[in-house]
């Protein structure tokens, strides 16, 4: 299915989304040179590319973001005789379905479209062999080589929303703000179940523990107390939010419904997630305001 991953990620670069290459109908070990050997990574036209994509017919693509419809139909209208079939799944949901298949000899993914936050994906899919990093050096080539550890196309923000028919700016001034009493069901996560984005940011908080240890007695004027199922002050935030009945959806098109979705609203939540649903301000008319005189206060650990 070589041809038509070649074709479908040059068109997904336009669109600036992320895609990681898989060559589905070949048998992959981290010691082989299949990828190589099959040219995969070779700089070829379009229109060589159209020519043997057409021969294949179709290229399956396991997806993270809806907007690959939008990818889907200008590709199929673009180049007809080559079919795009895209799921739409959640990150731990494709990352499931894309092992088992592939522990079951089962090769229906051309092209994974997900999150690189942890390192994860390199370690378990790209080094092992499992994936591979689709860099054609006609588009990468000016490419920082920082970024090349993964085949990207977008880097996205995570960030606090508010409602602006409510708030005149984020009402919060630091993330110990979200563990008083007066936001307590008042602010919306995403469900770490379907996606890796709340474990992420909570490494974050241990492993930057002193900054939020300062940080906390900047907010209330005294030294944090640690409970003893507390390590440390990162751990103690994960623990008193959690306390604090945060809000969890399961995407970030939900969160931003639900801290804007509608005009006039009397009360809503804050929402962490992707500033890319910042759009929605714009397409849907959705009340939304981003981080913006707090930003040096609210920094992400």
């Amino acid at each position: 299915m070589k041809r038509c991953i070649g074709m479908f990620a040059a068109v997904a670069l336009c669109s600036s989304t992320a895609f990681f290459a898989l060559g589905s109908k070949e048998q992959v070990s981290a010691s082989s040179n299949w990828a190589r050997e099959v040219g995969l990574d070779k700089t070829e036209t379009v229109a060589e590319l159209y020519e043997k994509a057409k021969k294949e017919g179709e290229v399956n693509v396991y997806g993270c973001t809806g907007r690959i419809e939008n990818v889907k139909k200008a590709f199929e209208a673009e180049y007809p005789g080559v079919k795009v079939n895209f799921y739409d799944l959640g990150i731990n949901e494709m990352l499931e379905k894309f092992s088992r298949e592939y522990k079951a000899g089962i090769y229906t993914a051309d092209v994974l479209q997900l999150k690189e936050q942890t390192g994860s994906i390199k370690r378990d899919y790209i080094d092992t062999g499992l994936l591979h990093n689709y860099q054609p050096t006609d588009i990468f080539s000016g490419v920082r080589q920082e970024y090349l550890v993964v085949t990207p196309f977008v880097i996205e923000l995570d960030w606090w929303s508010y409602n602006t028919d409510i708030y005149k700016d984020l009402p919060i001034s630091s993330w110990w703000d979200l563990t008083k009493p007066e936001w307590k069901g008042k602010f919306v996560l995403l469900d770490p179940s379907g996606e890796p984005d709340l474990p992420v940011l909570f490494a974050c908080m241990v492993q930057h523990a002193d900054e939020m240890a300062a940080d906390y007695q900047r907010v209330f004027g005294k030294k944090i107390v640690l409970a003893s199922d507390e390590p440390n002050a990162g751990y103690a935030w994960i623990k008193r939010i959690a306390k604090n009945n945060p809000i969890l959806e399961t995407s970030n098109s939900n969160i931003v419904k639900d801290v804007g979705g509608a005009p006039n609203m009397k009360e809503a939540p804050l929402g962490y997630g992707v500033s890319s649903k910042l759009r929605e301000r714009d397409i849907q008319g959705f009340r939304l305001g981003a981080i913006r005189t707090n930003l040096k206060l609210l920094r992400r650990p």
